[in-house]
């Protein structure tokens, strides 16, 4: 007596972990999602629907893992794979704003320009 047996109830603590990895794994499955496509991003309502989570769940889970909002860091992600894309000198800074979604040059160039601090042409002429 005194010894739990392998049948009894997991604990409450160990119930709440469970919740906790559960939720941690669909927002890690809604990033992947919202990066499948940077052409075509979902919105926060398809990203958590496909993850099967409220978005008022998905959008403070993203927070708290990835350290910003679903848009701040789709953003960051859309603008260090444009240095990288210029950076490969096969494509037009055109042909980038466009595989990243933008459907508007001058608004990925405003956008590379905030977070670089150079315009992707000027970057790209100052390469070696």
């Amino acid at each position: 007596s005194g010894t739990r047996s392998s049948s009894s109830p997991p604990s409450a603590a160990c119930m709440w972990w469970a919740v906790v990895l559960h939720k941690i794994n669909k927002v890690r499955a809604a990033k992947e999602y919202l990066l499948e496509d940077l052409n075509n991003s979902p919105t926060i309502k398809q990203i958590a629907k496909h993850v099967a989570l409220n978005e008022h769940n998905l959008k403070t889970g993203f927070k708290e893992i990835y350290g910003k909002t679903i848009h701040s860091f789709l953003k960051d992600y859309k603008m260090t794979k444009a240095r990288e894309l210029i950076l490969l000198r096969e494509y037009q800074i055109a042909e980038i704003a466009d595989q990243l979604g933008y459907t508007n040059v001058s608004h990925f160039i405003d956008a590379f320009k905030k977070k670089f601090g150079i315009t992707p042409k000027k970057f790209e002429l100052s390469l070696p």
